[in-house]
């Protein structure tokens, strides 16, 4: 059993950092987002422990294809919370995308 996993790294404006959590963690808007899929399975946030305005989001789906047709079909509210989002960052980079191997 696998299931499709998608990384981003974010240097976070230091003004920003409270609502970056708040949007990006577990119970934040991106994951109440996804959560409307029932494919979708967790979003995880990592806190750089040298750099508190440095982070890593993973979001954790059934498959790849699940994820691309959540994303195509809702396409417009993604990209609200994105230019919602936008300020807080100064950059955003996309580690990459995984199949994590489940037992």
């Amino acid at each position: 059993m696998t299931a499709y996993v998608y990384m981003w790294q974010y240097e976070v404006k230091k003004e920003f950092i409270e609502k970056f959590k708040n949007n990006y963690g577990p119970i934040g808007k991106w994951n109440e987002f996804f959560n409307k899929s029932d494919c979708f399975l967790k979003t995880e946030l990592l806190v750089d422990e040298q750099n508190e305005g440095k982070f890593i989001t993973i979001d954790y789906w059934l498959s790849k294809e699940t994820y691309l047709e959540f994303i195509t079909k809702n396409k417009t509210d993604y990209d609200i919370i994105d230019k919602q989002c936008a300020e807080y960052t100064q950059t955003e980079t996309k580690i990459g995308e995984y199949d994590l191997v489940l037992k």
